[in-house]
């Protein structure tokens, strides 16, 4: 039952507190690698920008642009991109933290705390 409690939609969620340790993060690390896998294959079917808009009028479909360079979005050129590159950083820090498990790597309480912040901030 104690298992069942930690686990909601196959993600382990003890990984979503600060004193998670590296051997439980495996279920996170192999969701989050699905979740980069399905934004390669369909990110080509939405719009690279963020600031497009689309509106449904009646039967009618219309997309508008924001020509607003002052936006928060502006600096985004693709949106699919810079979320698959937030992805794959995430995915990388909790491979690296996992792998103080399997390589079993002696580290200090004190490089366990870096390494659990350094998760919880991304």
């Amino acid at each position: 039952a104690q298992a069942n409690a930690t686990r909601k939609g196959g993600v382990n969620m003890a990984a979503a507190t600060t004193s998670v340790m590296p051997g439980e993060v495996y279920l996170l690390r192999k969701t989050m690698l699905k979740t980069r896998d399905l934004l390669d294959v369909f990110s080509p079917a939405y719009s690279k920008h963020s600031s497009e808009h689309h509106h449904l009028q009646g039967d009618e479909t219309t997309w508008e642009s924001d020509s607003n360079e002052t936006s928060p979005d502006a600096e985004i050129k693709d949106l699919w991109k810079t979320l698959r590159h937030f992805l794959n950083n995430g995915y990388m820090l909790l491979g690296d933290f996992q792998d103080l498990d399997h390589a079993r790597i002696r580290y200090t309480p004190e490089q366990l705390a870096q390494y659990q912040q350094q998760i919880w901030q991304w």
